[in-house]
């Protein structure tokens, strides 16, 4: 089960860890774990009687520990977010109950007795059903269903090879039918004991304890779809057991973290077995062959597993066909149906042949190959599918290929973005400094008109109040003045000319301005000789159309 994680700071709620966390429910002592997708324990908190279990909506949750720490959970739907409301309520309830009874944690049923699941809910207690043993002749049903079950889990290319020379019940049909409605509201799946022929042998007639407590520590090993291996061939003497099993939610594990199961009090609630990933090692880990089943699982709880049937087989050299029919190598053949084909009728063998050989509706029946007619039809299904997989690897290249082209237009734009920022930085400042150099000089030119103003004031001033005499008296101070205000206006008259929309420019643009301007001055000085000389009568016909050609 996964869900979002959010904190309470006191005011509103802060999300931590990935967007979907992994939510397991514990017992002894029953509490809520998340963890994150990289296995980060983000909270472990205990589940306590007077813990209030809130849904403010149908997908958002919350409650508080003991110490008063607020959780929330966010669920991606809404049949997740009721099953573990059902779950954690139930476990309320349970300690509510334990406290007003006065009862210990040891006298209600654990969870490995009897395990909550949370989408379904409990399962049944656990019953033993005998051991049975009774040799199956090759027309019973039991035979039939054994040997088609070992074909189906063998790889395509040995299943032809296959030779089952004994096949023995181990569970009435009546048992197997009551382990069915026992756990009718699960899934039961035909799986394989995952153990070598010996111990297959003693475990058929002594029963699952003869794996060992070895073994039975970790779970009863359980598998399906043998991986194509060269040791699968030329076997002469085998032995598997097949069983009915109850996997349930099985929860993920590595093959490196299969010792640590040796130390776990029990599963999550919700969970009844383990799923390894095959490793392509030859050595098995903790005495599980992880390298032998493309699906393998472990089963803590032996009442969830009973065994069916034992089969002893041989597998020989991989036969060729007929000489008069073509050898298909190239791909696994379709043998599981010559296995029984009794069971078809005139109408489903025409109706197979319709399918797969329609231009061979021959009267002659008797000379068509049923089988050969199938492997034809299957390996022109695998000739399509190769050149698929051709056209796939083709797409893939170009994918590659377009992949990499994005790449190297993403880091191109990059460096272009970088360029065009550089340079509208580098215009900006130019600009910043054209416009802070006219604002100087616009200041020097209102500072020196303000001193030409008030100079001239001065002297009106003083002509006005003072007698000739003073005023001859006060003209060298005049001439002074005059002197300092001459100085700064030839400073002024000696800086170059500036304009504001050329300041911002390159010299190449300034220079293509000047031209275009020097161009659109002289046509209109000829526009306007040529107006003034029409205008007197000076100018004939040709001579305008000389002057319009300029």
């Amino acid at each position: 089960m996964c869900a979002a994680y959010y904190a309470s700071d006191g005011s509103s709620w802060l999300q931590e860890g990935d967007d979907l966390n992994q939510i397991d429910v514990f017992s002894d002592p029953y509490r809520i774990v998340c963890t994150t997708s990289e296995g980060d324990k983000l909270f472990d908190c205990e589940l306590f009687s007077d813990c209030v279990y809130q849904k403010p909506s149908e997908q958002f949750h919350q409650w508080a520990s003991q110490t008063g720490e607020a959780y929330g959970l966010s669920f991606p739907t809404t049949d997740e977010a009721a099953d573990l409301a059902h779950c954690v309520e139930s476990i309320i309830a349970s300690l509510q109950y334990e406290e007003e009874h006065h009862l210990s944690p040891h006298s209600v049923q654990q969870p490995q007795e009897h395990t909550l699941n949370m989408a379904t809910g409990a399962l049944p207690p656990p019953h033993k059903f005998p051991i049975t043993r009774r040799e199956l002749l090759s027309s019973d049903a039991g035979w039939r269903l054994s040997e088609t079950a070992l074909r189906l889990t063998y790889p395509a290319r040995l299943r032809a090879a296959l030779q089952v020379s004994a096949v023995t019940e181990l569970a009435r049909e009546a048992h197997v039918q009551e382990f069915e409605d026992r756990y009718r509201d699960f899934t039961v799946s035909n799986l394989w004991l995952a153990v070598n022929d010996v111990t297959s042998e003693r475990v058929g007639r002594e029963g699952l304890q003869a794996l060992g407590a070895n073994m039975l520590s970790l779970g009863i090993p359980l598998g399906v779809y043998l991986l194509d291996e060269q040791r699968l061939s030329q076997s002469s003497a085998c032995q598997m057991v097949l069983c009915k099993v109850i996997l349930a939610r099985s929860l993920p594990i590595a093959e490196e973290n299969l010792a640590s199961l040796r130390e776990a009090a029990d599963l999550p609630v919700g969970y009844q077995s383990y799923t390894i990933t095959p490793s392509k090692n030859v050595q098995s880990t903790e005495g599980v062959p992880t390298n032998q089943f493309e699906h393998l699982y472990l089963v803590p709880h032996p009442h969830l597993v009973l065994m069916t049937h034992s089969i002893k087989f041989g597998v020989g050299a991989p036969t060729d066909v007929q000489d008069s029919v073509p050898l298909l190598a190239s791909s696994p053949a379709m043998s599981l149906l010559a296995t029984h084909p009794e069971v078809l009728s005139a109408e489903d063998r025409e109706s197979i042949f319709a399918v797969c050989s329609p231009g061979q509706l021959s009267p002659g029946r008797a000379s068509r190959d049923l089988s050969h007619a199938v492997d034809l039809s299957y390996q022109s299904m695998w000739d399509e599918l190769n050149s698929l997989a051709k056209t796939q690897q083709e797409l893939e290249a170009n994918l590659s290929e377009f992949c990499g082209s994005v790449g190297t237009f993403q880091s191109n734009s990059w460096k272009c973005v970088q360029c065009l920022q550089d340079d509208m930085v580098s215009y900006l400042g130019h600009s910043g400094q054209v416009l802070q150099l006219f604002r100087d000089r616009k200041f020097e030119m209102n500072r020196a008109l303000s001193d030409i103003s008030r100079f001239q004031e001065l002297f009106l001033f003083t002509q006005k109040t003072c007698t000739p005499q003073e005023l001859l008296c006060s003209w060298r101070h005049l001439n002074v003045l005059w002197d300092q205000l001459a100085q700064e206006i030839e400073f002024l008259t000696m800086q170059p000319p500036t304009n504001q929309s050329l300041m911002a420019l390159t010299e190449r643009n300034k220079k293509m301005i000047s031209l275009k301007r020097g161009i659109s001055f002289k046509d209109k000085m000829i526009a306007r000789i040529s107006e003034k000389l029409d205008e007197r009568g000076i100018l004939d016909s040709e001579d305008l159309q000389l002057v319009g050609t300029l």
